[in-house]
């Protein structure tokens, strides 16, 4: 009787996770309905970089579910509108965020309240990218690279070694990523450019790169990530010593790899048209959760201890990571189940939807995680985690 009861409530808890499941999905959040290119999460602040008619930073301390505009002191001298917040960077003093309007850096130092500029340097105010370790904060656009290490009191240009492109102008940076002392540069045009001394001298870190526009970067760990363009030959790639090789993991021709984040052990992928993608074993293989986002133009990504947040160019969109990274239960039938008789199993997707059989397997994508659940003679449910072959 023991038994059957922690059998039943199993199978009861199975049944709330798949109705869980099938209600949750992506959902929209935010009153945002434009681009939102920029994420960043500071404790439970999360802040939203946005662009095009609503353009400005909007801030939530709930997790994403309610949303304020906090713009209070950005200012913009080139246009009407405060302009796109293409670049957001939390630290430990407070928020950055980089426009490209010719606005340059801002600063806040109490969660979105006032914002203050910290342009002293900053010879050209075009900011793609920001990355901070300490006090030391990176700054990337169409001039190269910029420091300050003074948490953005005062700018230094530092782009030794990143190539010109049309004569007189750096390539473009359009994205950074710090890894201990490693500062990783990605160009438009000219692949990833490697830093060993803050910034002070920049050398190619390309070999294996096989599309040279970097549009992001992320590291986990010793691995660091670079998701491309859609000029071809690749669409991420990964090296595991620190740029010195490269290795495609994806590739979608058609499409930019503009957002990477990592959670724990996951690493999660938006490309453009194609919607947010998921790995975890290190981008061996990858499977589209993307169930639910009927917008998947993905600009930016970032992830909280419970949600994953997906920036489209028409709003923001939020989906639980239990959904996709966090499964409970790991109960078999050979551990659970040895002298019970299966008269059914049934197949599911993370979505909760039913999977039809054919050939005695269900019809999957590849390397799609799937729930496996046996019925046993009483109608109780024991599930187990696979992976379509």
């Amino acid at each position: 009787m023991k038994n059957n009861l922690k059998q039943l409530s199993f199978g009861i808890g199975l049944l709330i996770l798949f109705t869980h499941s099938v209600s949750a999905l992506w959902t929209k959040v935010g009153p945002m309905n434009d681009f939102v290119y920029s994420l960043a999460i500071s404790g439970n602040n999360i802040f939203a970089g946005t662009g095009g008619s609503g353009a400005g930073i909007y801030l939530s301390t709930d997790n994403g579910t309610i949303w304020t505009q906090v713009n209070n002191g950005i200012t913009n001298n080139t246009y009407t509108s405060i302009g796109d917040i293409r670049a957001l960077a939390a630290s430990t003093y407070g928020i950055f965020a980089g426009t490209v309007v010719g606005a340059g850096v801002y600063l806040s130092t109490n969660n979105g309240i006032n914002w203050n500029p910290g342009n002293n340097g900053l010879t050209n105010r075009l900011v793609y990218s920001l990355a901070v370790s300490g006090s030391n904060v990176f700054a990337g656009g169409p001039a190269g690279v910029f420091l300050s290490t003074n948490n953005g009191v005062s700018w230094t240009q530092v782009s030794s070694g990143i190539p010109y492109i049309y004569g007189t102008t750096y390539d473009e940076v359009y994205s950074l990523a710090i890894s201990g002392k490693s500062i990783f540069a990605g160009t438009v045009l000219d692949g990833v450019y490697l830093s060993s001394n803050n910034g002070t001298n920049w050398n190619s870190a390309n070999s294996g790169l096989t599309n040279k526009g970097i549009m992001s970067l992320a590291v986990k760990g010793n691995n660091i990530f670079a998701g491309a363009s859609d000029a071809g030959g690749g669409s991420i790639f990964l090296s595991t010593n620190n740029g010195a090789n490269w290795n495609s993991i994806f590739s979608n021709s058609k499409a930019y790899t503009y957002a990477l984040a990592v959670s724990g052990n996951n690493i999660f992928a938006g490309v453009t048209g194609s919607g947010v993608f998921l790995s975890t074993d290190n981008g061996t293989s990858w499977t589209s959760v993307s169930d639910g986002l009927t917008n998947t133009n993905i600009w930016s990504l970032a992830s909280s201890d419970k949600n994953i947040f997906a920036g489209t160019d028409g709003g923001l969109w939020r989906r639980p990571l239990s959904e996709m990274v966090a499964v409970k239960y790991h109960v078999s039938l050979n551990q659970a189940a040895k002298n019970i008789k299966i008269i059914r199993t049934d197949y599911f997707n993370f979505s909760g939807q039913k999977l039809p059989i054919r050939d005695n397997k269900p019809v999957a994508p590849a390397n799609a995680f799937i729930i496996k659940r046996n019925i046993d003679v009483n109608g109780i449910a024991y599930a187990s985690k696979i992976t379509a072959k």
